[in-house]
């Protein structure tokens, strides 16, 4: 394993407000069969999209090639101040076949990633980590962290060629570096392994109470980890929400609680360490449950008609707010979002996140939230009715506390997809997106300029399936593979520190 240092110091900055959204008419798929891992995979050699292309834009003003309401804003070229590191391999192999990556990143700029790995010569798969130590500068290799047996099922419904992000291994991590993933075996049992960022190792496989068969969709299972590493794990499965706790004190998984709902597409979030909030769609509405000083509150209903294929995501800001986020998907699917008050526990009406002449009768798919200082951020992509030219394009919407949701602004077209978003203290805001054509893009727009800089990630070769996370430092990482049929087993990393 080559170790790949870099020289440029973190800077300690914190968040600001945002939200994204990626249009997308494109769904790509590879049926290529599994096949053995390696611990040390090759490196890249192709010396494509080697040093990025960049380019800068001004957010002011509405261009002709604005649609239905938004300002158009595509980047135009410019260096943003740091820069991304050269590719390298972080695990698979060329034989193998590593599905379903996800990848996080604390505020420290530690980063960890997760994958499903199978091989042709041996029955099943494994699940397999890296973890990249900031402070080192060197990832750790990558590392076996199930339960030995490659008992790992192709689970959650899809895999790494799919540009439906929705569709990877469950992975949270918290601000401190403590992770946590969950899959399912193949005779239908739920497990899961915990990383401590303090004691700096995986606890060993977990299996969790009940057997849920197997073929769940991922938009069944909801994950989140707390500020002080409490876990939830919520999967509906034979039509009945069951819902895990790990207490991160006492280091046990508490007897699981069911509610006796079912809810489809279910995320999950912790405010505080003991106010977990879980929400889904069921009965023609978004469902979202709260537990609050160890007792469950009355659901909370919003009317949505048909809830689209994703999933209902959250984000607390530091205003003490609590925004919650879905696609709706009647009268012309559009994004929606409501806020809750965390000092009062009261939530506003659900409102429509962009235009209403933004959509038409496709497919909003709900993407991630980020935190800001006042707001949050919400990405998701677009599924147009009329996809026979796989165009996809990005907006980028910002909310104002006091005047709500902004009007969305484009930032990319053709082929976007996988977007992630992140907000500095200081109010810059990080964007990143995979184009569909080989290349991974990074934007940046400075807190007190109009101007986006748009910079390619240098790839060593085509990428296909970025997935991407960043932290509030303005830190980076995207995860990818060759496009290369021959080496699309191989999973390969760039860092910005």
């Amino acid at each position: 394993m080559r170790t790949v240092y870099l020289s440029s110091p973190a800077r300690r900055l914190a968040p600001a407000i945002v939200a994204v959204m990626l249009v997308t008419g494109c769904n790509s798929g590879d049926g290529n069969d599994p096949a053995p891992a390696s611990v040390n995979p090759p490196q890249a050699t192709s010396t494509a999209n080697k040093g990025g292309d960049t380019s800068t834009t001004s957010q002011t003003g509405n261009s002709t090639a604005a649609q239905n309401g938004a300002t158009s804003n595509t980047p135009a070229s410019t260096t943003p101040a740091r820069a991304w590191s050269q590719s390298i391999a972080i695990g698979g192999s060329a034989q193998g076949l590593a599905q379903m990556p996800a990848v996080g990143m604390d505020a420290a700029g530690n980063g960890t990633v997760v994958w499903a790995e199978c091989g042709s010569g041996a029955s099943g798969c494994s699940m397999m980590a890296n973890r990249y130590d900031f402070a080192k500068s060197a990832w750790a290799g990558p590392a076996v962290i199930d339960d030995g047996t490659r008992n790992v099922g192709n689970a959650w419904g899809g895999g790494m060629y799919s540009m439906d992000v929705d569709r990877l291994t469950p992975l949270a991590v918290n601000a401190n570096g403590d992770a946590v993933t969950v899959w399912l075996s193949r005779d239908g049992k739920l497990w899961s392994n915990y990383f401590s960022g303090k004691n700096g190792k995986w606890n060993g496989a977990t299996q969790l109470a009940g057997t849920y068969g197997v073929g769940i969709d991922y938009l069944d299972v909801g994950l989140a980890i707390s500020a002080g590493g409490n876990v939830s794990v919520v999967i509906n499965s034979a039509s009945s929400l069951l819902i895990h706790v790990y207490d991160a004190a006492s280091g046990t998984w508490k007897t699981p609680y069911a509610p006796g709902v079912s809810l489809k597409n279910v995320g999950a979030y912790f405010a505080a360490d003991n106010n977990l909030f879980i929400a889904g769609f069921g009965n023609g509405s978004v469902q979202i449950l709260q537990h609050q000083s160890d007792s469950w509150l009355p659901v909370k209903s919003f009317v949505s008609g048909n809830l689209n294929s994703s999933k209902v995501v959250f984000a607390a800001t530091g205003a003490q707010k609590l925004i919650a986020s879905w696609g709706h998907a009647t009268s012309g699917d559009r994004p929606y979002a409501a806020t809750l008050d965390l000092n009062g526990n009261t939530w506003s009406q659900a409102n429509i996140i962009a235009p209403n002449s933004y959509t038409d009768a496709g497919t909003t798919m709900q993407r991630m939230i980020a935190i800001g200082n006042n707001g949050a951020a919400s990405i998701w992509r677009y599924l147009p009715v009329d996809s026979e030219a796989f165009m996809s394009k990005m907006y980028l919407a910002l909310f104002d506390p006091a005047n709500g949701w902004q009007s969305p602004t484009l930032l990319a077209e053709l082929s976007a997809s996988r977007p992630a978003v992140s907000e500095e203290s200081d109010g810059s805001i990080n964007v990143m997106y995979d184009s569909g054509g080989g290349s991974v893009y990074y934007l940046h727009k400075p807190a007190a300029s109009t101007q986006w800089q748009r910079q390619s990630v240098p790839t060593s070769d085509a990428a296909v399936g970025a997935v991407s996370a960043m932290n509030r430092a303005g830190a980076g990482l995207v995860v990818w593979q060759r496009s290369a049929s021959s080496a699309k087993g191989i999973l390969y990393a760039n860092i910005r520190r």
